[in-house]
Parts: C-alpha cells; structure tokens; sequence
C-alpha cells in the first residue's frame, strides 16, 4: 500500500470531507489533492498518528511499503532502505560515505535526516571528534558517546544530537564537575573534588577554604562523596574540629598531615579504611 491508497482508505473510513481531513492532519488541500494523485510530499507520520488517534484501523497497512516509498521519492539518489522498520525506527545507508544511520519515523523529514558519520566530519567540534567514539545504538536508534577518558558511555537522542553538537554541549556526564545545584556551588568554594567514573562516587582531593569547623559534603553533584584523598588537609593550621558524615570509606595518606590546631574529627563506622599516616603530627588530636 502507498501513501495515495492509505489517505484514500482513510477518508472512507472516517467518512469525512477532504478538506476536513486536510485540516485534522495539518496540510492544505492542495498538497492532499497531490498525494492522492501519487506524490508522496509528507511523511507518513502525520497521518497515520491522526489514524492512531481516531481508533482507525486499516487492515492489511503495511508500514514499511509506505515509509519506503516517501524515502525513495524525496532521498533516491542519497539514502539507500536497507532494513525493515524495527522499534520505530528505518535502517538507512548513506551512498556517499557507505554508512547506515538508524533514523527514528518521525524524523523522516527533508531536514532532519541524519548520517551520522557526515554530520561528525562536517560540523563536530575537536572535543566531539576526538574525545568520544560514537557510534548509534541499532536497538534504541539514539545516538551512544564513549567518552575516551573514563570509558564510560550515555546516550543523546537523535532529535537533539545535531543541536548540541552545534552549541558545543556535549559532555560526558560521569566526568563533569560543574555544580548543577545552589548547594553544589557553596561545596565548590570550599572544596576540590576528583570524580570516581567506575563508581560513580566523589572524592574531596583539597580542602581550599579557611575555618575553624568543617562539616564534610555527603553528597555532590548528585553522588556521593566517599574518600578523602592523600594530604587533602596537609598542614592547614586553621582546622579545629572536622565532622565526616556516613558514607565515608577511606581517609587517605597524609590527609591530615600537620593540622598541629585539630582537636576533634567524627569518623563515620562506614569509614573502614585510614590510612595509618593519616592523622601523623596531629599533637592536639582526640579522635572520636
């Protein structure tokens, strides 16, 4: 079945005008009249969403028919259909680079069909081009970033790769320091943190502020924050009382070092490792 024989079906079955059904899809007349006479000059997905939404069903509607015929109308000599429609989305080889893109139905449009490769080569930043592998995930059709320093992988959506490709937003989730709460803010004025990728945890690598009394960020960036890395207090003479909340796993070398002026630190019981340096020259220290 084509595109003319669908809309043809489905004026019968609605029983309604065609100016009416122009209207219901978002079309004018005269491109309705034009797709009944055998152009195909919209993508399928406008009508069949109105069919869905009507409780219309055209037996014998065979979805790759119609969607191959739209492609090999308006992108013949660029895109070649390689696949059946699977999970919502068409199989697509690109003929200038041999590339196959897995392209979403309802991005089937003039403008948004997207090879993948191209788009890289053509408009990608250095960051997008040489920190990440990307490749599309032929399951989901999204689009899959390695990012080569962690190796760790997310996913962006097809509809908005281009665009934050464009405005230079990619960034890889896992290795990102920016403060994205008003509170993350404050721990960064006191803190320099170091992101754990595999764990998905947070590490206070220096202490960078000034007071007598320090609480501990339990959480950052939306993980926690677990370690305290080595020399992260070395010799700050300032330090009085520190308190570490639950959560904490490990107190590293020399994290402590020399805060002659600390007199009391709450070491959480999930703290099962300190490192026996930790706490070294530490004259006024009472541990609780």
């Amino acid at each position: 079945m084509v595109l003319s024989e669908l809309v043809k079906m489905a004026l019968h079955e609605l029983n309604i005008s065609k100016v009416k059904f122009a209207q219901a899809v978002g079309i004018s007349t005269t491109t309705l009249y034009r797709i009944l006479e055998g152009e195909s000059l919209i993508p399928p997905t406008n009508i069949l969403e109105y069919l869905k939404k009507e409780n219309i069903e055209i037996y014998e509607l065979d979805y790759n028919d119609i969607y191959y015929e739209y492609i090999f109308q308006h992108y013949g000599n660029e895109y070649q259909w390689i696949d059946d429609i699977q999970n919502g989305c068409v199989s697509l080889k690109h003929n200038s680079c041999g590339k196959v893109s897995l392209v979403p139905l309802d991005l089937i449009t003039g403008k948004d069909i997207l090879c993948l490769s191209c788009w890289i080569e053509k408009y990608g930043t250095a960051t997008v081009k040489y920190d990440y592998e990307i490749v599309q995930n032929m399951e989901t059709g999204k689009i899959e970033l390695t990012h080569n320093d962690c190796q760790l992988s997310h996913f962006v959506r097809y509809k908005s790769f281009k665009k934050r490709v464009k405005k230079n937003e990619i960034v890889c989730p896992y290795c990102t320091s920016k403060p994205i709460t008003d509170s993350d803010k404050l721990w960064c004025e006191k803190f320099d943190f170091k992101f754990n990728p595999l764990e998905r945890t947070y590490t206070i690598k220096k202490y960078v502020a000034y007071s007598k009394r320090i609480i501990l960020p339990k959480n950052f960036n939306n993980c926690p924050v677990t370690r305290v890395d080595r020399g992260a207090f070395y010799k700050d003479e300032d330090i009085e009382s520190v308190i570490i909340p639950e959560g904490y796993i490990e107190i590293g070398e020399k994290a402590f070092y020399g805060c002659t002026n600390l007199k009391t630190i709450k070491i959480p019981t999930s703290c099962s490792k300190i490192d026996e340096t930790a706490f070294d020259n530490c004259a006024s220290l009472k541990l609780n």
